[in-house]
């Protein structure tokens, strides 16, 4: 009986990591939704932007961001980590998303 009881427990915690990944992934599919159309909106404003190129990398920006440690509000901490970009391109991506980790206000960008 011993073993049925145990295979529930792991089933019932499965479910629950289950259950905490979706939310988790619909979260940042409704962050990136968001990043993406302040890239829309910026470039129409502006004129400026490499809309495909930004696009492309949203989700990858936001996953570094959610797991690097940093702090918009001590960018100067000891203990951050650094991310280096190369796609220079996709600048108006990497602001976008800073933004909406707090580093400065959407409007500033």
């Amino acid at each position: 009986m011993g073993n049925g009881s145990n295979k529930l427990e792991i089933n019932d915690r499965h479910a629950k990591i289950s259950q905490q990944t979706n939310i988790q992934k619909e979260m940042m599919e409704s962050y990136c939704r968001q990043i993406i159309k302040n890239i829309s909106h910026i470039s129409k404003i502006t004129g400026y932007g490499h809309i495909l190129t930004c696009f492309s990398i949203v989700e990858m920006f936001y996953a570094i961001y959610s797991s690097i440690k940093h702090g918009p509000k001590n960018p100067n901490w000891d203990e951050r980590d650094i991310f280096i970009k190369s796609k220079g391109r996709a600048a108006l991506a990497n602001y976008c998303t800073v933004a909406h980790f707090g580093y400065f206000d959407i409007k500033e960008v």
